[in-house]
């Protein structure tokens, strides 16, 4: 297998130009990586790190896909200025009747009962 090295430059493109144009390929300071199975990881890693992290779980599970970010669809009621008004907001919301939350919140064709009870 071939050895694999790696190094970093940090700084602006000028300084990055500088110290390459300073070094030859003997002095620049690679470190020389021992990619393993199964990610082959082309940076030095911690391997404790690393395998604590793939045993993880994956976002796709935490996660809903192929969405826009967070939605409410009744913004109105659910994002308020501060946790006193939206907790004010919730018991009201969940004290009402059907109809009268539905009037009030300007839930024409959101189906109230279904959801009131989370």
């Amino acid at each position: 297998m071939a050895k694999v090295y790696y190094t970093d430059l940090y700084g602006s493109r000028d300084l990055k130009y500088s110290k390459l144009n300073a070094s030859n390929i003997e002095n620049i300071g690679f470190e020389l990586l021992q990619p393993t199975e199964p990610y082959y990881m082309f940076v030095p890693t911690n391997g404790d790190k690393t395998k604590q992290y793939y045993a993880g779980f994956c976002l796709e599970k935490l996660l809903c896909t192929h969405l826009e970010g967070i939605q409410t669809g009744k913004d109105k009621l659910v994002l308020q200025p501060s946790f006193e008004t939206l907790d004010a907001v919730i018991k009201d919301f969940t004290a009402l009747d059907t109809e009268t939350a539905r009037l009030k919140f300007c839930f024409y064709e959101w189906k109230v009962t279904n959801t009131r009870f989370i």
